[in-house]
């Protein structure tokens, strides 16, 4: 997988989409940048898809979706502007990224 560092022009204030899914196993946080919903991604055999069902929710900003992120168990967050916002607020770090088809991607679990 091809890894690129994410855009650090991308410092306007933006909204992103929020969907928390509340379980028995804990709370999953997905966030998206808006232009990749519905989309998939394939480097080699791993393949991503930005699933409507699982991503699509409520338009967020980067401070509402670390707020989320303190309650979760597992988080799952896709798309350059969205990753660059949550590291540069310090809710995740670069080594944390992975990239799919230049995608960036990061996956949490927290126990």
């Amino acid at each position: 997988m091809r890894r690129t560092q994410p855009d650090r022009r991308l410092n306007r204030p933006m909204t992103f989409l929020l969907n928390v899914h509340d379980t028995p196993q804990g709370t999953v946080v997905a966030a998206c940048d808006k232009q990749v919903l519905g989309e998939t991604f394939q480097d080699g055999s791993v393949t991503l898809t930005v699933k409507p069902a699982f991503y699509d929710g409520e338009a967020a900003d980067v401070e509402r979706i670390h707020q989320e992120t303190q309650r979760a168990t597992t988080t799952n967050f896709v798309g350059e502007h969205l990753i660059t916002a949550l590291i540069d607020h310090g809710t995740i770090t670069e080594d944390e990224v992975a990239y799919v088809d230049d995608v960036p991607h990061v996956q949490l679990f927290f126990v």
